[in-house]
């Protein structure tokens, strides 16, 4: 009788063991670490003068697009339009635009790509009445041709000074624009086009800025759910130097947007509080910025569509000011971060690469990195201090990089690139550009808000997930009845037992 029991219970742990298998195999899991990506060389662009990196966009035909502002020889500045792409690296040089009146350094502020089949690109112009935030835009496929791009055209005429501005595409084909003004005093201000910048929607205050001679600036926008726009920017004094970091979010239809947030500000000996990047990734959206002194990257998340933030975070020890990381995601669903900062005494420089692990970013490691300021290139002395990072996708797995050197002498910006362990993306043909549809009619109201301080908020604390909040909770729970009736079922086969 007793090999008989043993033999039913065993087969009752058997069973309850399997559906215990299954039901955790259902189970989201984190996905498995990457192997550290290879990086090529260090190399500067060819044929580019620039000491800023381009903006880049990748398309879905392993191309990479990229535009750079250059003065050749004195001369007006020039827009260049150049491809990228794994297989024959950098293209020559197009000009394709030339601008004038932009005394500012950096005229260009955005760059994106539509569904439709066109770029569209946003610069900076200073007029004799105030900053004015133009437009162009051409078909993909003929982006290297100058007579292709539209002749700009004026889309904001009340631009701030401190020229800032971010352009995005939503989910619906959107053009959006969030911008630093002086419509209804200054502050940050969104303008959205539905017909593909044709027309412009009257434009909603974001933000007011508090005090005198203070400017939004490096505005970044990610696109989240229920097609909100979720914006980070700093506000910079007189001096250019960072005061605050703010975040708000979009109503769908971008009619109002929410109460800004201050997520940090200078303190006391800070140096600045400044460079935000924001990435919306799976249920979390994740803000990453500049703080404290020495200049030290830092970080903060929100589980809730940005109602609440955790509190700030150091994840490196690296440190220096080295403009906006880039933060972007691969094929295979992994979030990449990158930035220039130094670490240790002496200091070692370098270009630097993290993950994001589901609750923390892994260690930083060097895309370049070496000890001093400097590096021979080529056969010349070249400074060497990685900063301002530009990076994209390209096709789900090759991740292309550049910066420039934050250094008195003006240096071209050079790039690095990696093949990643993540899936190649099927190929898409870059769409050709659709006849251009009669202008949609646009919300004509403002919407604007009281220009009052807002305090730094009491930030949620992050806790270590336990069972409460697990995913696997409600196949936990729904185990239950599962374990019962197998228990149910043994208790039965042993009453049947014929007992000696």
């Amino acid at each position: 009788m007793e090999a008989q029991v043993l033999k039913v219970i065993r087969t009752g742990w058997a069973v309850a063991a399997f559906v215990i298998v299954l039901l955790v195999g259902a189970v989201p899991q984190t996905a498995p670490a990457q192997s550290e990506p290879v990086w090529t060389p260090q190399e500067q662009i060819p044929f580019y003068t620039d000491e800023w990196p381009p903006l880049m966009i990748a398309d879905h035909n392993k191309t990479v697009h990229a535009f750079n502002v250059e003065s050749p020889e004195g001369a007006a500045k020039l827009i260049y339009y150049r491809q990228w792409s794994l297989s024959q690296g950098w293209s020559r040089p197009s000009d394709i635009l030339i601008i004038d009146r932009a005394a500012t350094r950096r005229p260009l502020l955005g760059a994106v790509a539509d569904d439709a089949g066109w770029f569209h690109l946003i610069f900076y112009l200073n007029e004799t009445e105030g900053g004015h935030i133009m437009l162009t835009s051409a078909p993909i496929v003929e982006a290297a041709k100058a007579p292709a791009w539209s002749t700009p055209r004026a889309i904001v005429e009340d631009a701030d000074a401190v020229a800032a501005a971010a352009l995005i595409v939503d989910d619906t084909g959107r053009l959006v624009l969030v911008y630093g003004g002086r419509g209804n005093g200054p502050g940050l201000y969104s303008t959205y086009s539905t017909d593909g910048g044709l027309t412009w929607s009257r434009p909603v205050a974001v933000f007011l800025v508090f005090g005198p001679n203070r400017s939004p600036y490096a505005i970044r926008l990610a696109l989240g759910k229920e097609g909100r726009i979720h914006a980070a920017w700093s506000v910079v004094n007189e001096r250019g130097v960072g005061d605050y970091v703010y975040y708000a979010q979009s109503e769908p239809d971008l009619s109002a947007w929410s109460t800004p947030v201050q997520l940090a500000a200078r303190e006391g000996d800070d140096y600045s509080a400044n460079w935000p990047a924001i990435v919306a990734y799976r249920d979390d959206l994740i803000i990453v910025y500049q703080d404290s002194f020495p200049a030290t990257l830092w970080m903060t998340r929100s589980r809730d569509g940005g109602a609440t933030w955790s509190a700030p975070v150091r994840p490196f020890p690296h440190v220096g000011e080295a403009e906006t990381p880039a933060l972007l995601v691969d094929g295979a669903g992994v979030l990449h971060l990158l930035h220039g900062a130094r670490v240790g005494n002496p200091a070692v420089n370098g270009m630097w690469h993290s993950v994001w692990l589901g609750d923390r970013w892994g260690d930083f490691k060097p895309v370049i990195s070496m000890q001093g300021s400097q590096i021979v290139y080529r056969g010349r002395v070249e400074p060497f201090a990685p900063s301002a990072p530009q990076a994209v996708v390209s096709q789900g797995n090759v991740l292309l990089a550049a910066w420039r050197h934050d250094a008195r002498e003006s240096t071209p910006a050079t790039y690095s690139y990696s093949v990643l362990a993540a899936p190649e993306l099927p190929v898409q043909t870059v769409p050709a550009p659709a006849p251009t549809s009669t202008p949609a009619a646009l919300d004509a109201g403002v919407t604007t808000i009281t220009p009052t301080r807002t305090p730094i908020p009491d930030f949620s604390s992050e806790t270590t997930d336990d069972v409460l909040s697990s995913p696997a909770l409600p196949l936990i729970a729904g185990l239950a009845p599962v374990l019962a009736m197998i228990a149910i079922v043994v208790v039965v086969r042993l009453a049947r037992i014929p007992r000696s």
